[in-house]
């Protein structure tokens, strides 16, 4: 334990007494000492005791309960500098000096006044011998004689260095007054002065309990590309859309689903050139830029669990077509459906209490940001062309449905095409894709979704592996203060899991698909706030 400046502080721990200052007393229990800082009563300051019973013995006004070892035990003065009888340790008043607020350690020799200097502020003592000398600044007290003809002893107040250094490291004791050893014991180690450490960072530990709730609603939006290369793909998407549904039906979940297409180009080129998703007529016509419409039967736009011609419909809808804008914007064109759903403009997808899912299936990167990039087998690099400034972003994107939605009640999940472990692009019988979706991936990775990749060649599994995660997405627990995520622990029925992961974009711990507890399962989190 070491003392500075009214704070005790621990190893290990951080200890703050408000209360204490350099005005109060102070106990040193290693070194037997007591101090009564500023306080001249105790004799301290260079105040000599005098002669026992004068009128300087009065003035010290020394308080028989805090006397030290150097004062007679019948009270009848002090000891004048010899050795003293019995214990033989020569630690209080000697002759004319005090050993005051500077005390090391249980024992002070000699008659210099070590006086006014105090052991917290890292000085031994301004105070001079009678001889001149002086002992402080790290001198040595013993071997020396006092007054009466008595070796102090060979002993030295300390090895370490006073006054803004370390005061331990030295023993004050190895010599003998009077026949007396005066201590052996370690007057530290600790650092004294130099100022208070600052304290540490405040860790906020934040718990959460719920209860696993029971299937609930949740609404599907499906984001086609129309561009020439997804005939195949739209296909297998209609093909295969049975698997999807019939994972998702077994969870019990209240669940509606509608499509829309990447294909948002305007049919006039905006004059604005922020607006221009489009910066020139490459592809699609008036009849396939949906700009986030619905595809669809009128009245029928929004297919629903209940929906016994559901498993017909939907491949009819899913085959948007092939003759879509080459300019993709699958995020941009999921905003717009949305927005027109909450408006009236779409038929309604988005219910209020219902968690969103979109997912994008697209064999090109997102052209928010595809615009504006320089890849093998773009034609151009539009912005830098000054054709356009239009940008919209996976982060765009997910704070766009964190407004309307509220975070951990949406998830973007993605059938895109991806990289090889070698960095080339995937390929299969069935796609070729030519640019890897990275806007696609990124906001899934941050949303909680899921990614698959185009190229793989049984869809059937995909799209299951996508129904079943969305069980899991839909009962994701929103954090309410963002965590250090390294501090993050889970139970389920009082029983530790790691078979979770954590998202960004939604601040909530997500299980994994084939560990989402039960209904009525009592989930516990436990997190530190970050920092």
């Amino acid at each position: 334990m070491v003392r500075l400046r009214g704070h005790l502080f621990f190893s290990g721990a951080l200890l703050l007494i408000s209360g204490c200052s350099n005005e109060g007393p102070t106990f040193h229990q290693g070194a037997n000492t007591y101090n009564e800082g500023a306080d001249a009563s105790a004799a301290g300051n260079g105040r000599g005791a005098g002669a026992p019973g004068s009128a300087d013995a009065e003035a010290a006004n020394i308080d028989p309960m805090v006397r030290s070892n150097g004062e007679n035990d019948d009270g009848s003065g002090i000891n004048d500098g010899g050795v003293l009888p019995g214990d033989g340790v020569n630690a209080g008043t000697s002759g004319n000096g005090t050993t005051g607020n500077g005390t090391t350690g249980s024992g002070t020799t000699g008659e210099g006044t070590t006086g006014s200097g105090t052991t917290g502020s890292g000085t031994t003592g301004s105070g001079t011998n009678p001889d001149g000398t002086t002992t402080g600044g790290g001198t040595t007290t013993g071997g020396g004689t006092t007054p009466g003809g008595n070796e102090t002893g060979g002993g030295t107040t300390g090895g370490g260095t006073t006054g803004g250094g370390t005061t331990g490291g030295g023993e004050t004791g190895g010599g003998t007054t009077g026949g007396g050893t005066t201590g052996g014991g370690t007057t530290g180690g600790g650092t004294t002065g130099g100022g208070d450490e600052p304290p540490p960072p405040v860790m906020v530990l934040v718990n959460k309990e719920l209860v696993q709730p029971g299937p609930g609603k949740v609404d599907i939006l499906w984001v086609v590309d129309s561009s020439g290369s997804m005939s195949e793909e739209q296909a297998y998407l209609g093909t295969n859309f049975s698997a999807f549904i019939g994972q998702l039906a077994a969870t019990g979940a209240d669940f509606q689903t509608a499509v829309t297409s990447t294909d948002i180009c305007d049919d006039t080129l905006p004059a604005d050139l922020a607006m221009r998703v489009c910066p020139v007529n490459f592809g699609g016509s008036t009849a396939t830029r949906l700009r986030g419409s619905f595809r669809g039967d009128a009245g029928r736009k929004v297919l629903k669990s209940g929906d016994a011609d559901i498993f017909t419909r939907f491949p009819s809808y899913a085959a948007v077509g092939v003759n879509g804008s080459g300019f993709e914007h699958g995020l941009k064109g999921a905003e717009m459906a949305v927005a027109k759903s909450l408006s009236g403009a779409n038929e309604t997808l988005v219910r209020p209490d219902a968690f969103l899912a979109v997912i994008v299936v697209s064999d090109e990167e997102d052209d928010g940001i595809g615009l504006g990039i320089n890849e093998p087998g773009r034609t151009s690099n539009y912005v830098a062309d000054g054709l356009t400034t239009f940008r919209y972003t996976d982060d765009d994107f997910i704070a766009y449905l964190q407004g309307v939605k509220g975070a951990g009640k949406f998830s973007v999940s993605a059938i895109t095409g991806t990289r090889n472990p070698d960095g080339t692009m995937c390929s299969s019988s069935h796609s070729v894709p030519r640019e890897e979706g990275t806007q696609y991936i990124k906001a899934a990775q941050k949303s909680g979704g899921i990614i698959q990749s185009i190229c793989e060649p049984n869809w059937n599994d995909s799209l299951a592996k996508i129904g079943l995660d969305l069980n899991a997405q839909q009962t994701q627990i929103t954090l309410e203060a963002n965590p250090d995520i390294a501090t993050i622990k889970v139970w389920v029925d009082d029983v530790f899991t790691t078979a979770w992961t954590y998202n960004q974009g939604n601040n909530a711990v997500k299980f994994n698909a084939d560990a989402v507890p039960p209904p009525g399962a009592v989930i516990k989190v436990q997190y530190y706030r970050a920092q």
